[in-house]
C-alpha cells in the first residue's frame, strides 16, 4: 500500500502509572465502542485503487498493548529536565503492527496503542493510518478519549461520526452547501465490498491531495530527525522586522518557521551540491536551485465552513499547497546568509520566501476543497492520485503544522494531561520534512513552540551547528 502509519508517542508524568493504565483503558473501551471501525484493519478493494476499512461486531474492544521499554531509557524526571529528547522515543517503544498469527492475510490496522512504564511516568504510544485520519483527526479522538476516560457515566458523550459509509455523504452535503457545486460520486459508490477472508463491512477512505511533481533525485544517505524549540519571543520580534519587508501584513508564526527553515535548509543543500559539482569541474554553482515549500494543509474549516459538522469528522482532510518560492534572479547563494544591518539577523532571501507563502495562501478556499474532492473522486484510479502526494525529492520542503491542535487534553484524575508530544522515526524518505508541533495550552505567558526536522545526515549535521537558525531555535537533545 502506498500509504504509512503515522506515530505519535505523548509522555505522562505519574507516580501511579499501574492505575492511570487501568483507567486509560476503561476510557479507550468507551471510544472503540463509540467509534466501532477503529478496530478494523486496512484492505486494497477492487474499486478504482480505493482502501476500505473492515471490522466486525464480534471483535473484541479495544485494549493498551504493554510493551517495555529499553534498558536505557532514563527516568521521567531525568528526560522532563533535558525537555525529552527524542532520541529516547524511539519505534521500539511501539508494539508491531501486526499480531504474531501467521496466516490470517489481515491487512494493517487503523489504529494501535500501546503504553510503556518508566520510573516517575509512562508513554503512550499512537499507530494510526493515514488514509482513516489525519493530525487534525487524531487530536479530536484523543479529546473523546480523554472525555471518556474523565467521565463515570455508562455510555459515551461526545458526538462523533462512526458511520464510514456516511463519510461522503457529509463531505458532498457540506461541499454543496452555500451554493458551491462539487461534483463527485455519491457515498454509495465510494463503499467497496471487503474481501470474503475479512468479516465485517468497509468504506472507501479517500484522501484529498494536491498534485506534486514526483521525486526527481534518488536520496541514497540515511534520513535522521532532530528536535528544536524555538523562544516564541524571538520568533515575534522576527515577525515585527520582516512586517515591515511585506507591506506590514501580519505574519503568522507557522509562515516565519517554514520561511526561516527552508532558507537555512536551501543554503545546506546548495552548498553540498556546490562542493559536488566543483569535484566534478572547475566550476561552482552561484545560484539557488529551484524550490518549493509544500505546506500540507487541514481543509477542515473550508468544507464545513466551521472549524468541524455538528458530528466530529475524523477522516483525513488533508491537501498538500506546493509553493514555489518567488526568487529574483539576482538572488544568489551569499543571500542567503547575507543579514540586513538590523538587531536580527536573517537571510535577506527571507521576505521573498514569506511572500511567496503568503500569497500561495490566498489560493485556500471552499471552492479550492470542493475542486480537490471532485478530482479524487472522479479520477480512473485514485492510486496514481496518491502516488503524486510523494514529495520528498532532496530540494523541497514538506511543512505539516500541528501547533493549533487539542494534543494535550486532561484525561482526569489519575491521568493528567500529557506533558510532551514526540513524532519518532518519521521515516526513511522524509528528507526534507518540517513537523510543528502541537503547543500547550493554558499554561499563561509566551509558549515555546517545538519542531520536528527530518534530513539526510550530512545535512542534518550542518543544520544542527547554523548559527543563523540557532539564533531562534536551540536543539532538544540529551545532556552530554
Amino acid at each position: 500500500m502506498p500509504s504509512r502509519h503515522v506515530r505519535v508517542i505523548l509522555a505522562f508524568s505519574s507516580s501511579n502509572p499501574e492505575a492511570a493504565i487501568v483507567a486509560l483503558n476503561r476510557g479507550f473501551c468507551m471510544t472503540f465502542a463509540q467509534v466501532p471501525y477503529l478496530k478494523g484493519n486496512i484492505y486494497q478493494s477492487d474499486q478504482r485503487g480505493y482502501l476500505g476499512v473492515a471490522w466486525s461486531t464480534d471483535d473484541a474492544p479495544g485494549q493498551l498493548h504493554e510493551t517495555s521499554a529499553p534498558d536505557n531509557v532514563p527516568t521521567y524526571a531525568e528526560l522532563d529536565a533535558q525537555g525529552m529528547p527524542d532520541q529516547y522515543v524511539s519505534g521500539s517503544l511501539f508494539p508491531p503492527l501486526f499480531d504474531d498469527t501467521p496466516g490470517l492475510g489481515v491487512g494493517l490496522p487503523v489504529l494501535r496503542v500501546s503504553y510503556a512504564v518508566i520510573r516517575g511516568g509512562f508513554f503512550v504510544c499512537i499507530y494510526f493510518h493515514h488514509n482513516v485520519m489525519d493530525g487534525a483527526g487524531v487530536a479530536d479522538l484523543l479529546n473523546i478519549w480523554a472525555t471518556n476516560t474523565r467521565s463515570d457515566a455508562p455510555d459515551p458523550s461526545p458526538k462523533v461520526l462512526d458511520d464510514l459509509a456516511q463519510r461522503n455523504s457529509q463531505l458532498k452535503k457540506a461541499l454543496t452547501s452555500n451554493d458551491k457545486p462539487a461534483s463527485g460520486p455519491n457515498s454509495a459508490s465510494l463503499i467497496t465490498k471487503p474481501p470474503s477472508s475479512i468479516p465485517g463491512a468497509g468504506a472507501g477512505a479517500v484522501s484529498t491531495a494536491g498534485s506534486v511533481p514526483p521525486s526527481t533525485e534518488i536520496v541514497l544517505p540515511p534520513v535522521t530527525s532532530s528536535l528544536f524549540t524555538f523562544e516564541a519571543s524571538k520568533l515575534d520580534s522576527l515577525s515585527k522586522v520582516l512586517a515591515s519587508t511585506t507591506s506590514g501584513k501580519a505574519i503568522t508564526k507557522n509562515t516565519v518557521i517554514s520561511a526561516l527553515v527552508w532558507a537555512r535548509v536551501s543554503l545546506i543543500r546548495s552548498r553540498r551540491r556546490q562542493r559536488q559539482q566543483s569535484q566534478l569541474s572547475n566550476t561552482a554553482l552561484t545560484t539557488v536551485p529551484n524550490s518549493s515549500i509544500i505546506m500540507t494543509v487541514n481543509l477542515r474549516k473550508y468544507v464545513f465552513n466551521q472549524p468541524e459538522p455538528q458530528q466530529l469528522f475524523l477522516g483525513n482532510l488533508l491537501s498538500t499547497l506546493p509553493t514555489p518560492i518567488s526568487i529574483p534572479d539576482f538572488i544568489t547563494l551569499s543571500d542567503l546568509t547575507t543579514s540586513p544591518t538590523t538587531q536580527i539577523r536573517y537571510p535577506t532571501i527571507l521576505p521573498h520566501a514569506i511572500s511567496s507563502l503568503t500569497a500561495s495562501y490566498t489560493n485556500l478556499s471552499s471552492q479550492l476543497a470542493s475542486r480537490m474532492y471532485s478530482l479524487a473522486s472522479n479520477m480512473p484510479d485514485v492510486r496514481a492520485f496518491r502516488k503524486a502526494r510523494a514529495p520528498f525529492n532532496g530540494t523541497d520542503l514538506v511543512v505539516t503544522s500541528w501547533m493549533n491542535f487539542a494534543f494535550y487534553p486532561d484525561f482526569g484524575p489519575g491521568v493528567g494531561a500529557p506533558a510532551y508530544v514526540r513524532l519518532p522515526d518519521v521515516g526513511a524518505d522524509a528528507d526534507g520534512l518540517l513537523v510543528v508541533l502541537p503547543r500547550k495550552r493554558g499554561e499563561g505567558g509566551e509558549v515555546n513552540i517545538e519542531i520536528m526536522v527530518a534530513l539526510r545526515e550530512d545535512d542534518m549535521r550542518e543544520f544542527e551547528g547554523d548559527e543563523v537558525f540557532g539564533e531562534f531555535a536551540k536543539r532538544v537533545a540529551p545532556f552530554s
